[in-house]
């Protein structure tokens, strides 16, 4: 599937839209269960195309208050809600996940088992360039898409590399996967913390290059720093000029943040 939203801007946006419906519903659901009446859920959805590695990896940070609006002679009273519980995410991505999987069904996507059938609606970009076709493949699959090296996998340095939004198993409290979908809910903040608020903003809304964290090697090769804790910082290198950065970088003309 990310190949498909990274080459078929249509389709992300309907996915998109599923995936904040089912959350916002869940949020009403929760608000009208305790006697609330016509509640209206809000968030503010930043497209991210990259893992850890800089892998294309298309998914979506969502920040979201935890309660709804109500309007009271005319104006917005706001309404708290208690946090999300581990049930509730598990169901959450249940309903994504079906959702998802519906719709991508009625498109052709998958046939009525969930398995992936061919499918070649893409974004014309892609329907005319082999090659970016190509790099988006090969940067899913974590390989090097051109050079000497094609074909290859990127080349990883020292322990505990990996794709930390790959595993496909439940990753501990409020963090749920389902049939290649995951939702981490874990990252909360208190009303009066603007600061981590702040932070947590810059974090979802980041580029996928880090400056301070590239550089070019005596041997021609470009090495990127990666952040893990634990272990230290973890190295990936790959030969100068083929590794698939064009493809964590959105085109310039998309809207990577939603306020819904």
């Amino acid at each position: 599937m990310r190949y498909w939203i990274q080459c078929n801007r249509k389709l992300y946006g309907k996915i998109h839209a599923l995936v904040i419906a089912e959350i916002h519903r869940h949020y009403r659901n929760k608000a009208i269960s305790i006697g609330i009446k016509d509640p209206k859920p809000g968030s503010i959805a930043f497209t991210q195309r990259f893992g850890s590695a800089l892998n294309l990896n298309p998914h979506m940070h969502v920040l979201c208050p935890d309660g709804v609006y109500t309007r009271v002679d005319g104006r917005p009273r706001w309404n708290n809600l208690d946090s999300i519980t581990d049930q509730e995410v598990a169901e959450l991505i249940t309903r994504i996940s079906q959702s998802v999987m519906r719709y991508l069904r009625k498109l052709g996507y998958l046939d009525k088992d969930g398995d992936v059938v061919v499918n070649p609606m893409t974004d014309e970009p892609f329907q005319e360039s082999e090659s970016l076709s190509l790099s988006t493949t090969a940067s899913i699959a974590g390989k090097i898409a051109f050079g000497p090296n094609a074909g290859k996998y990127v080349t990883k340095i020292g322990s505990g590399f990996g794709y930390g939004e790959e595993i496909p198993l439940a990753k501990g409290k409020l963090c749920f996967s389902l049939n290649g979908f995951s939702l981490h809910a874990n990252t909360h903040i208190n009303t009066q913390q603007r600061d981590r608020l702040h932070k947590l903003i810059e974090y979802i809304a980041r580029g996928p290059l880090s400056n301070d964290r590239l550089e070019i090697t005596s041997d021609g090769k470009v090495k990127l720093q990666l952040k893990t804790d634990p272990p230290p910082l973890t190295p990936a290198r790959t030969s100068q000029g083929t590794f698939d950065f064009d493809q964590s970088l959105p085109d310039p003309t998309e809207n990577i943040i939603h306020i819904d």
